[in-house]
């Protein structure tokens, strides 16, 4: 039969990954240093079923630059492992690409018998776009040894050419192999022509065939145990290379480690404590020859190497290494995997809590102070973490929040203003969460509340506030601290004076009417009635022991009793006679303890005299009010003088 040939080169990259309960790694996250020397598969492997047998199986196998490929048009032939008879299930995975029309691929499962006849497996492609997936119970090389035939053949068992145009199963009439077609199917019309991935999963029961990732097939059938190689049957330009294989046998190639800390065995450290791999792989090749080494942190890979990985300690997680080796007869191992869990330390947390008086530095706290509160909180411990962190810190119905005000800046970070819904007005709970706190991590808190009117009310005189963190160690467990009640000043403290009021906002006004012939210049005889109205206009203030006083002038006579006092919201009352001292001509009133919002109005009449008609006499006069702030400093205001009328700076006959 006539055939069209072209020169090419097909790259062939077989990854047998075979561990019954580990899956496939996939290529980006395999480590494969070496695969088998395709110079030693030339020089060293069994090329059957060998020239001696017939011309009709002189393939023409050469080596080249890292490339085991065929030059004749013969019939079936191949290459297997020597050493290797027992191996079973696994994953091959490898590249084809060929412009020949007649098949290659690749057999596992070879058996020699001693007759000289073969069985074995087989995965094939041909340039029809067919592929196959094929069971040989026998095949018996010298009973034919022709050209352009094989024990499959195009799809076909026991065929030549022309028996397999079908490509459907079927069987030839060579004579000299019997076997199954066990699935069979087409190729994309760019296969095999352009290089393509082939991967073959083995099973105890099952082969499944995929074709750039993309299954293509699942034939059932019972695993054979043996070897294995690349084969070309009327192909003469099969080039294959990079051959890999992971061993089954767990007793001619085992990979296997353990994590040591102090000497032991162990799977799980705290962060920051030194493990280490031991490897305790064995083969019975001669001797190792390479190690792969992947490892995931929480199911990402961090690692992928030649050398055990060491830098476990420098993050907590949960870490899975995987370790293959290759012995010297060029075999990977299974995939052995095993975890270590790093975790943190438990925390040693501390909070201090301070606070300073920004209107009043070092002196006692009054009502209307403005005071700044810092709350440190740290996890002392390297390679700790403190989960969930919060710190809450009860306000004083004595303090008047500034939620403007609150602040949070970690340890070497910028700060930041936290949201004013940290703030629980209901409760009076400022609650500022940190998250986890990892060790020798510190956040500063900072806030300002002013102290109000309530600080000096019965009940409420305790502005002493305290500060609490709190969390979870790394097994869930609650982990507290609390700082103790601050004080601006010892002062301030319930044991002590407490918070003072604040210093009073004192005013007075003073008015006078002439009740004889209102609106008119004042004459002797006409009667005028004076109004002093006092008040402290600064709420949560205290103007201690103030008196009123008002010196008459010798041009009026007082009526004593006119004189009456009448609080805010209360009741006039008279003010005794005495209040008056003749001699002096001065009326003093005392008003006590003035709080602040609270107002006092005094009113009193008197009579002009003819003393008002001397040539020197004025009978306007001023009133005064004179008290003392929570420090004890006096707190003193006046009117100016006041007349009935603005032309009774002169009294009339």
């Amino acid at each position: 039969m006539a055939k069209i040939k072209r020169t090419f080169r097909a790259v062939l990259s077989l990854l047998l990954g075979i561990c019954l309960s580990v899956s496939w790694v996939p290529a980006a996250y395999a480590i494969v240093p070496t695969g088998i020397d395709m110079a030693e598969v030339f020089n060293s492997w069994v090329n059957y079923p060998g020239s001696s047998v017939g011309v009709g199986y002189a393939a023409g196998w050469q080596y080249s630059g890292g490339v085991l490929s065929t030059s004749e048009n013969v019939g079936f032939t191949g290459y297997y492992h020597p050493q290797i008879t027992d191996l079973t299930t696994g994953v091959f995975q490898f590249a084809m690409q060929s412009s020949d029309t007649d098949p290659l691929g690749f057999a596992w499962g070879i058996q020699k018998r001693a007759n000289g006849t073969y069985s074995f497996y087989a995965y094939e492609e041909c340039g029809h776009h067919k592929w196959s997936i094929s069971y040989i119970s026998n095949w018996n090389p010298s009973a034919s040894t022709a050209l352009h035939q094989g024990p499959v053949y195009h799809s076909t068992i026991d065929a030549k050419d022309y028996q397999y145009d079908a490509h459907n199963g079927g069987k030839g009439s060579v004579g000299f192999a019997t076997g199954t077609v066990l699935a069979y199917g087409n190729l994309s019309s760019s296969y095999p022509g352009t290089k393509h991935t082939v991967k073959l999963v083995v099973e105890q029961s099952t082969v499944t065939a995929y074709i750039n990732d993309s299954q293509i097939a699942t034939a059932n059938t019972t695993v054979q145990a043996g070897s294995f190689g690349p084969f070309s049957c009327s192909n003469a330009n099969a080039h294959f290379s990079s051959v890999y294989v992971t061993s089954t046998n767990p007793t001619a190639l085992v990979a296997k480690f353990q994590y040591t800390k102090d000497g032991a065995k162990t799977n799980t450290i705290k962060l920051g404590d030194t493990v280490s791999l031991t490897d305790q792989s064995t083969t019975t090749a001669p001797s190792l020859s390479a190690w792969s080494w992947t490892v995931t942190k929480d199911g990402t890979q961090v690692y992928s190497d030649t050398t055990p990985y060491t830098q476990y300690n420098q993050a907590a997680g949960r870490y899975v290494t995987t370790l293959q080796v290759l012995n010297s007869y060029g075999f990977w191992s299974n995939e052995y995997s095993d975890t270590l869990d790093v975790t943190y330390y438990d925390p040693v947390p501390t909070i201090t809590k301070s606070v300073v008086n920004l209107t009043d530095p070092g002196q006692p706290s009054q009502v209307n102070d403005v005071l700044k509160y810092t709350v440190q909180v740290n996890n002392t411990l390297a390679n700790s973490l403190w989960k969930g962190v919060n710190i809450t810190d009860l306000i004083p119905a004595g303090l008047t929040l500034d939620t403007a005000s609150i602040k949070l800046t970690p340890s070497g970070g910028t700060q930041q203003s936290v949201a004013a819904t940290a703030y629980n007005s209901t409760t009076r709970a400022l609650t500022v969460p940190l998250g986890d706190v990892l060790g020798v991590k510190q956040y500063t808190l900072t806030f300002e509340a002013a102290v109000n009117s309530t600080a000096v009310t019965a009940g409420n005189t305790d502005i002493g506030s305290t500060a609490q963190a709190t969390g979870n160690n790394p097994g869930g467990a609650a982990v507290a601290v609390q700082a103790a009640a601050v004080y601006p000043n010892a002062a301030d403290t319930p044991a002590n004076d407490g918070v003072l009021y604040g210093d009073p906002d004192p005013a007075i006004t003073k008015s006078a009417v002439n009740l004889t012939d209102p609106g008119q210049p004042s004459q002797v005889n006409d009667v005028l009635k004076y109004t002093i109205v006092v008040n402290n206009r600064q709420d949560g203030s205290m103007w201690s022991g103030v008196n009123v006083a008002d010196v008459l002038p010798a041009g009026l006579t007082l009526d004593t009793a006119s004189i009456k006092l009448t609080p805010q919201g209360g009741t006039e009352q008279s003010v005794a006679a005495t209040a008056y001292n003749a001699a002096s001509r001065t009326l003093t009133i005392p008003l006590g303890d003035v709080e602040g919002v609270k107002q006092y109005t005094i009113t009193f009449s008197a009579t002009v005299n003819n003393a008002a008609l001397l040539a020197a006499a004025d009978i306007g006069n001023a009133a005064h009010a004179r008290g003392s702030n929570p420090s004890g400093t006096e707190v003193a205001v006046h009117t100016s003088t006041i007349y009935a009328n603005l032309n009774s700076t002169c009294v009339f006959y």
